[in-house]
């Protein structure tokens, strides 16, 4: 009995072999050709012993996320990598079943396999099938597809409403943004018609926060404090029933460059977006919805007291105060419109930050708002500016600037003719340029100190140089070496304004345009060949004189 027992068990252990190296090492081919990244297309099985495989190949190491949804049947997906090794796979047995398929895999070619499960009475059938992977892909405009990779990522500005459509429960969408320097991220996902999750991770994959809700109206916001790099955002359908699509908001605010609207000051949800006020004045703004945080920072000059209003609200809100380090100071908040929240404090001299945020709102979409924060302030001018000419040229005035302020400069407006041609920081010289030669410009410098406040100097005149129209003198060119392909030649000229170029001739022709050198080596000659050469002298009104012509021959090849 034993003896048979042990024959089963080689016989049984000898067919799951086969099996196994049937599955995981057989040969492959692709009889449907190659799979586009992020491209679905449309495949039919005639019968229950038919399969399609398909091809793709990834040009870098990465995630794929295969698909297959609209299915007639039930199915087998399998991926296979060059070898016909099964790398992964799944199946269901009826109609309308969804599979996913995410695997990390190297650079290389792989195939996917589609395959009936568990047909009966099924003579044919169809299906979706999608792959994305990293390659080549063709961004959508309108649906940021194909965006199901961290490698297929969309990139997304700071600040900026994306609106976008999930066409099944198994669409993923991955965006991506890199922040310039550490600090906090946020990030809002709204306006859901349907189940959501959201998360975020960084570069190595590592889920860093997030949430999810089963159904639809729902808001997810991550705020997180991360340091300087790229990150992703995963946001996938969650708990659909009876639904096959649906659209989502998504924002992200970061340190990074951004574009503030003059009317909202979005964006403005984080202390390196944050909108800064002044002293005693109000600003009137509007949250758009429920997860619309706006943060306000001022800087106080010198201890003192400060109180921060919040006011005419039309929606329930709250405001808190905070200091550099992120510590609270003080705040309320109501539930309900028409209330007035008031935070006093006495502030040390520094750099303070307000964070605004609806609060229990019910039935409402959007709120407005209106702030104002009184606090120690610099109300001080900064020193007369001194404004002199340095020097002009035909197109050009050269300003010298000088201002002095106990808290420094922050900027400088140039006014030319009264009219305002440039802002610049605290520099000591400005250049006026692409002006008419032998024009005069009058001119005048505002100077700001970092409160806003400013000072305006009195006006000078500047005449532009009347336009060179004088050559420069003759071009002095000799050879000064020779190699057997190559000739050096020494470039002289002079002109009052300097010389701005040269142009080399050889044979006639412009070989090439250098700069106010002393010689140049032409290159890469033929040996034992005569050649002969022109220079062209230009000054930096582009006024020109030619040289005369010299010869030069190179030597014989060295036999």
């Amino acid at each position: 009995m034993k003896f048979k027992l042990s024959i089963v068990l080689v016989c049984l252990l000898a067919f799951l072999s086969f099996f196994n190296h049937t599955t995981y090492a057989q040969s492959i081919s692709a009889n449907k050709g190659n799979l586009s990244s992020g491209i679905a297309v449309q495949g039919k099985l005639s019968s229950s012993k038919a399969a399609d495989t398909y091809k793709f190949t990834t040009n870098k190491d990465g995630e794929v996320y295969i698909s297959l949804d609209q299915t007639t049947a039930g199915f087998y997906l399998y991926l296979y990598n060059e070898d016909g090794e099964t790398i992964t796979s799944d199946y269901y047995s009826s109609r309308g079943s969804k599979i996913v398929l995410k695997e990390e895999v190297q650079k290389g070619t792989y195939y996917v396999k589609v395959a009936p499960y568990s047909w009966s009475g099924i003579s044919s059938a169809t299906y979706r099938l999608k792959a994305t992977y990293p390659g080549n892909i063709t961004r959508n405009a309108t649906t940021f597809e194909p965006n199901d990779t961290m490698e297929t990522s969309m990139n997304i500005n700071s600040g900026q409403i994306y609106k976008s459509t999930s066409e099944s429960d198994i669409d993923q969408d991955v965006y991506q943004f890199t922040t310039n320097k550490d600090g906090e991220v946020y990030i809002t996902l709204d306006e859901t018609t349907a189940g959501y999750s959201m998360y975020l991770y960084d570069k190595n994959g590592n889920k860093l926060g997030g949430d999810y809700y089963s159904t639809k109206g729902n808001t997810i916001v991550i705020s997180d404090t991360v340091e300087k790099g790229t990150y992703y955002i995963k946001v996938n359908p969650y708990s659909w029933k009876g639904i096959t699509s649906a659209t989502y908001r998504l924002k992200a605010t970061y340190a990074g460059s951004i574009k503030r609207d003059v009317s909202t000051f979005e964006p403005n949800e984080t202390p390196d977006t944050a909108m800064e006020i002044s002293s005693n004045k109000y600003y009137s703004s509007t949250s758009y919805s429920k997860s619309d945080r706006d943060v306000y920072k001022f800087k106080v000059s010198q201890d003192g007291n400060t109180v921060v209003q919040l006011d005419n609200t039309t929606g329930g809100y709250s405001m808190y105060l905070y200091n550099e380090d992120g510590k609270s100071l003080g705040g309320d908040y109501y539930s309900s419109r028409g209330n007035t929240i008031v935070i006093k404090e006495n502030l040390a001299k520094g750099t303070y930050y307000i964070k605004i945020n609806p609060y229990s709102w019910s039935g409402i979409s959007s709120a407005s708002y209106r702030l104002k924060a009184t606090y120690p302030s610099d109300t001080t001018k900064p020193d007369s500016v001194k404004v002199t000419v340095k020097s002009k040229t035909t197109n050009s005035v050269t300003l010298s600037l000088s201002a002095h302020d106990a808290s420094g400069i922050k900027q400088y407006e140039i006014y030319r003719n009264n009219k305002l041609v440039k802002t610049v920081g605290n520099v000591k010289e400005y250049t006026d340029a692409n002006l008419q030669p032998n024009t005069t410009y009058t001119y005048k410098i505002k100077a700001f100190d970092p409160s806003n406040n400013a000072v305006e100097s009195g006006t000078v005149s500047a005449k532009t140089l009347p336009k060179d129209t004088t050559k420069p003198d003759s071009v002095k060119v000799t050879v000064k070496s020779k190699t057997t392909n190559s000739v050096t030649l020494s470039l002289s000229a002079h002109d009052a304004s300097g010389i701005k170029q040269y142009e080399i001739y050889r044979n006639n022709k412009l070989v090439k345009t250098v700069g106010n050198v002393k010689e140049y080596t032409d290159a890469n000659l033929q040996p034992n060949t005569t050649y002969t050469y022109r220079i062209k002298a230009f000054d930096p009104s582009n006024n020109a004189t030619e040289s005369v012509t010299v010869s030069a021959k190179t030597l014989p090849k060295d036999t």
